[in-house]
């Protein structure tokens, strides 16, 4: 709803078509019956009139596979250059297997997780931790931010004491530092060892 009070187009997939229809319904924008024809636009195939940013926030793995994965799938239905931010909470496993399916296909990819709840995401104030190349975070994070917090970069010492909290209830935390970047990757090497990490 804030992406459409915002004056984007939006055009909305729910595995129950009847929350989709009521969402167009309430919000404006349109509905469709499966995740590639929502990506398509009204024209019905991956061109420029297609989805720049298509939004996914769904249960588990196996549900974004479903809602991105296969001839029915969000990555059938968008055109190359386009850019797929992946809300849900998933494994490290999904998010390597989804940048390399939406790389084959010419799509950016930014794995996005969100926390704040629904009172978050109705008073547009998640908080939402991204991954992935900084173009394409560049490119995806003005529509975050219609339901999203402020956008901070958490300096160093801060970083340091969050990964300390995480480390003490999940030993399989890792803390990167490249030192030959600063607040992006413009080093292919950091590139490959980032995502060969995740």
């Amino acid at each position: 709803m804030h992406l459409a009070r915002a004056g984007h187009e939006v055009c909305v997939y729910n595995r129950s078509a009847a929350k989709a229809q009521a969402w167009s319904a309430e919000h404006g924008g349109r509905h469709a019956p499966t995740p590639r024809e929502a990506a398509q636009g009204p024209q019905g195939t991956p061109s420029d009139h297609g989805a720049q940013l298509v939004l996914a926030c769904v249960g588990n793995d196996d549900d974004v596979r479903a809602v991105t994965l296969g001839p029915d799938g969000a990555f059938a239905g968008m055109a190359p250059g386009s850019l797929f931010v992946d809300h849900t909470t998933t494994s490290a496993e999904l998010a390597r297997e989804l940048h390399a399916a939406a790389a084959q296909r010419g799509i950016g990819f930014v794995d996005a997780p969100v926390s704040g709840g629904q009172s978050g995401a109705q008073g547009g104030v998640l908080t939402i931790m991204c991954g992935g190349h900084e173009a394409d975070f560049g490119r995806a994070q003005p529509l975050l931010m219609a339901y999203g917090g402020a956008d901070e970069r958490v300096p160093l010492p801060h970083g340091t004491k969050f990964y300390k909290a995480i480390k003490d209830s999940n030993p399989n935390v890792e803390w990167i530092e490249y030192e030959d970047e600063g607040h992006g990757w413009k080093l292919p090497k950091t590139r490959i060892d980032f995502w060969g990490r995740v």
